[in-house]
């Protein structure tokens, strides 16, 4: 028997909309810095203008000031002209980001843009680079030889460092393994990492094989992204 799984590597990134002002669309690279502008906002201090965060590192809105300080500075802090600076933007920074400037007199300030800027920060794509990095799957603990007619464990398929989380899959000589059909049995298990948020997926398969099969069958396992029309990674 031979467990075997093909290089295939990924790279997430995020989206940021800005919905007030339309089609603008901006893509942000996991653990690169980000600056979002404040429409309206004075450029130079004092500013009245706050910035209000509801995202994967909050259990309700997060309001920041330009006076900023605290824990809250490694995650995202005003800067001096009124933007806000993600030092690395992360999964945990999926969510809705608005900026509300004001006047002197406490007013919302007028622009083109209008005051009030909401972005979503979401995930919309997968991109396959050359370079290899976490992601593609792997089994352990596969068996050496399996026994007719009696349950046997292949092995363990193990994809870390995903998001969304997305699925494994088991072949069995290139054609797909359905799970509950013809003695295979799949066993699954979904970890998220609590500081990247990141997935973890492990699919134990176990198979039944029938008296004079195969004597050399070829198992592989392959991920398949959580989002649409993208390919799976073998």
């Amino acid at each position: 028997m031979a467990a075997g799984t093909a290089v295939g590597t990924w790279v997430l990134v995020l989206s940021l909309w800005g919905a007030v002002v339309g089609a603008q669309n901006i893509t942000a690279r996991i653990g690169e810095p980000l600056v979002l502008k404040c429409k309206g906002a004075p450029k130079k201090p004092p500013q009245r203008l706050k910035w209000k965060l509801n995202t994967g590192r909050t259990e309700a809105w997060k309001v920041l000031s330009p006076q900023g300080g605290g824990p809250w500075d490694s995650v995202a802090r005003v800067l001096p002209n009124g933007s806000l600076f993600l030092p690395a933007v992360g999964i945990q920074d999926e969510g809705i980001f608005r900026c509300q400037a004001m006047n002197r007199n406490g007013k919302e300030t007028k622009s083109n843009y209008r005051s009030l800027r909401t972005f979503t920060i979401k995930a919309s794509d997968w991109i396959f680079p050359p370079s290899e990095i976490p992601g593609k799957p792997e089994i352990v603990d596969s068996a050496s030889e399996l026994m007719a007619g009696v349950p046997n464990k292949v092995g363990t398929c193990v994809s870390e460092g995903s998001y969304p989380a997305g699925t494994l899959s088991w072949h069995l000589d290139g054609k797909p393994l359905v799970p509950n059909e013809k003695g295979v049995s799949v066993k699954e298990q979904t970890r998220r990492h609590p500081e990247t948020g990141l997935f973890t997926l492990q699919s134990e398969l176990m198979v039944t094989p029938a008296r004079g099969g195969d004597s050399r069958p070829t198992f592989s396992c392959s991920f398949s992204p959580g989002l649409p029309r993208h390919r799976a990674l073998h």
